[in-house]
């Protein structure tokens, strides 16, 4: 099981490392390789070619989407959090964020019960809460509860990133092409 870390912030939000036991984020992070980097600027919604990892036919990006729609892992994560998931949908993206990108702080769609975003690479400059920038390490990641008040950005990459992203939905969401 993997040991999660709460962290002081305004909000509930939990680090972790050594994610992934196998070497799983080594293969996602290869076969990731196929597909360009993309600058993000001002909001990820404004990236066109998004890549949810269940709309391709990849055997590490398959394995992944076993693994985070598992009634296993919803319930770890549930488990954690103090809310149940292992109801909801699932949203699983992988980022492919180039050096100079940046994001807004922001606050969630309503619609999204959780974020987690797991790196695959090292980036010395990462996503930050409540204005605070945090590092990224390989393996490593973090997680909340979308409570409506959880303010998260991304500071300008000083280099390329590949993470990914797991949101737990509900059904509010707009797009179920994402959903699996």
């Amino acid at each position: 099981m993997v040991k999660f870390v709460q962290k002081e912030a305004s909000f509930k939000l939990w680090t972790f490392t050594d994610y992934f036991v196998t070497d799983l984020h080594k293969r996602v992070l290869e076969d990731s390789e196929q597909f360009d980097f993309y600058k993000i600027q001002k909001d990820r919604t404004s990236r066109p070619n998004r890549i949810y990892m269940h709309q391709y036919d990849i055997d590490s990006f398959k394995e992944c989407v076993s693994l985070f729609t598992s009634k296993y892992v919803k319930t770890e994560f549930s488990e954690v959090a103090g809310q149940d998931f292992t109801d909801c949908r699932t949203r699983i993206e992988l980022c492919k964020d180039s050096a100079g990108s940046w994001l807004i702080e922001h606050t969630d769609d309503p619609a999204k019960l959780s974020s987690m975003q797991i790196f695959l690479t090292d980036s010395a400059v990462s996503t930050s809460f409540d204005g605070e920038s945090t590092i990224a390490k390989s393996n490593s990641g973090w997680f909340f509860v979308n409570t409506g008040v959880e303010k998260h950005g991304l500071p300008p990459l000083k280099a390329d990133r590949v993470s990914i992203i797991v949101n737990w939905v509900d059904a509010n969401w707009k797009d179920s092409s994402v959903l699996i």
